[in-house]
């Protein structure tokens, strides 16, 4: 039984100062009370908003390339006229919606 309690630390001891067992890693990392990490719930939200904005481009850019290069298929022109216009169109229309949701 003694030698049970020989690795034991203050973290374990749950009547250590305080009353309360403490978090091993915050004790460790110098953190109290009042310096806690942020909550990951909120920086995830952020991640996803930015990952949505990416795949958001993406699908507009190549449904505007896609569509480029159909229409010049089409109508049977040798340059990508359309191609290009489209992608670029495209391009434009994404960065619009990127920087109209950023400024909210």
């Amino acid at each position: 039984m003694a030698n049970e309690n020989k690795f034991r630390t203050e973290h374990d001891n749950p009547n250590s100062p305080g009353g309360q067992k403490k978090d091993p890693v915050s004790a460790s990392a110098g953190l109290t009370d009042e310096k806690k990490m942020p909550v990951p719930s909120t920086m995830g939200k952020s991640y996803i908003r930015f990952s949505g904005l990416a795949f958001q481009m993406l699908a507009t850019i190549g449904l505007a390339c896609w569509g480029g290069i159909k229409l010049d298929a089409m109508l049977g022109w040798k340059t990508p006229i359309a191609t290009v216009i489209l992608s670029l169109a495209g391009v434009g229309i994404s960065m619009y919606v990127v920087i109209k949701d950023l400024s909210k």
